[in-house]
Order: C-alpha cells, then sequence, then structure tokens
C-alpha cells in the first residue's frame, strides 16, 4: 500500500487596513487563507469565516487583538492582528518670562514635552513652537508622566519643569 501524499499545511493572512485609531473608529479587517478547508474568528471577534474576505469592525472602544485560525487536510493555521486606540492628552503652560537667573527671557525657540510612562523616565519627545502655549499628544491610552523644557533662540535647553502625571483618554 503506497503512502499517501502529504497534504499541504494551510496558511492564513489577516490585516487591518489601519493599526492606530481613535475611540468610536472602524477598522476594516482583510484575510485570505491556502490549502484551507474553513476559518474562525476569536480574540476580539468570533465565529465561523469564509477562507477569505473582508469584514468592518465598528465603534471600537479599545485597544484589540483579532484571531484567524484556518483548517485544511495538512493542518492548522493562526495568525493575529493587534489595533490599537489612541487617547488624548491636552497640554496647555505658561510661557516663562524669567530666567532662572531673574534676567528676562530673550525668546523661546521651541519647547519640548518629555513623557514616558514612568516617573522621571521619559522615553519619547516632542518638539513644538516657541510660539504655542498648548499641544495635544495622540498616544496609546494610559498613564503618563511629562516635564517640559525650553529652547532659547540659541538652542540652550533649560532644566525640566515639575513633573506631572496625566492620563490620556
Amino acid at each position: 500500500q503506497p503512502e499517501p501524499e502529504p497534504q499541504p499545511a494551510p496558511t492564513v493572512d489577516l490585516a487591518s487596513d489601519v493599526d492606530f485609531i481613535s475611540v468610536g473608529d472602524s477598522v476594516t479587517l482583510t484575510w485570505s487563507s491556502q490549502n484551507a478547508d474553513s476559518c474562525s474568528a476569536s480574540g476580539a471577534w468570533s465565529g465561523v469565516r469564509a477562507t477569505s474576505g473582508s469584514q468592518l469592525i465598528t465603534s471600537i472602544q479599545s485597544s484589540q487583538t483579532y484571531s484567524l485560525s484556518c483548517q485544511g487536510p495538512g493542518g492548522n493555521a493562526l495568525t493575529m492582528v493587534s489595533v490599537t486606540v489612541l487617547g488624548s492628552l491636552n497640554l496647555s503652560w505658561q510661557a516663562p518670562t524669567e530666567n532662572v537667573d531673574g534676567t528676562s527671557v530673550s525668546g523661546i525657540g521651541t519647547y519640548r514635552i518629555h513623557y514616558g510612562t514612568s516617573s522621571r523616565n521619559y522615553t519619547d519627545v516632542v518638539e513644538v513652537s516657541g510660539d504655542e502655549v498648548s499641544h495635544t499628544l495622540e498616544l496609546v491610552m494610559g498613564e503618563y508622566y511629562l516635564a517640559l523644557s525650553a529652547v532659547d533662540l540659541e538652542g540652550d535647553e533649560s532644566a525640566l519643569s515639575n513633573e506631572i502625571r496625566r492620563q490620556a483618554l
């Protein structure tokens, strides 16, 4: 009796049209598979799916992971895609008028917003115009620690401001 030919293993691809969204936004998931007879969704969605297709997911409120498993004579294949919901963090500040030595500030070139997810550990910096006294950061929802510095027209950076703790919602 000859050995049966091995069946090719299934493959599955799953993609989202966007990786980052705001609360309440929608995404379209698109998938395809090869050597599969059936597929099923799990994670943030569920149920039987065709072996290829697309689906609009609406009104997403928090970051989600979508999984798709496809089965065929040669085995199973699993893939996942994540969609991250961003929150807004609104900041405002008063422009400094004097240096620590009491002399007048001659001009602010830019402000630097230093932030991170643990106290005094700023992993990111955003630079905004010296004409601005507010800025909105679009960040993954959660808690952040922030401090501000000013950079004068000659490029000298001030010390960091007092730290604040804020939620990106």
